[in-house]
């Protein structure tokens, strides 16, 4: 449990408690009142972004991910930009690249927060070409008619 100060009004305390999928505020509505108020809110403190070890597990994550791979795709398997961004990459000859697949996976909230705050978006696909975001589905459809994807994938040394 962490206690902090209500964001509206500095008097009133703020107790966090943290759970595997979110968190529930429990904010005291006033000094004198000994009735509070439950909020339940998906891995956002009231005063921005609370660092939990899950998002600290879901940085090195994605970190590693782009770090390791000359391109990556983020990706959520039913997604149709997600595969429009695939697909762009493979006709673009690139046949053999990370794809990570995260819908299923616990992090998967933790990840897209992650990579809002790299990129600033949180939607997927999220595709990394060189260690740089080259951006969204239509992003590397754009690039792959213009026929500069192919030239960011040489640079990369990935074809």
């Amino acid at each position: 449990m962490v206690a902090d100060t209500d964001p509206v009004s500095s008097s009133n305390p703020v107790y966090v408690y943290m759970f595997r999928t979110s968190l529930l505020l429990l904010v005291s509505l006033s000094k004198a009142s000994r009735h509070s108020q439950l909020y339940s809110v998906n891995r956002y403190h009231p005063k921005g972004f609370l660092h939990t070890s899950a998002s600290r597990m879901a940085k090195q994550f994605v970190e590693d991910k782009i770090a390791s791979n000359k391109v990556v795709v983020f990706s959520k398997t039913y997604c149709p930009f997600c595969t429009m961004a695939k697909q762009s990459i493979r006709d673009a000859g690139l046949q053999d690249f990370a794809v990570v697949e995260i819908e299923d996976r616990n992090d998967c909230s933790a990840i897209q927060d992650m990579l809002n705050s790299m990129t600033g978006a949180r939607s997927v696909p999220r595709v990394f070409i060189g260690g740089k975001c080259v951006g969204g589905g239509t992003d590397v459809q754009q690039l792959q008619k213009s026929g500069k994807l192919v030239g960011l994938l040489k640079d990369a040394g990935a074809l």
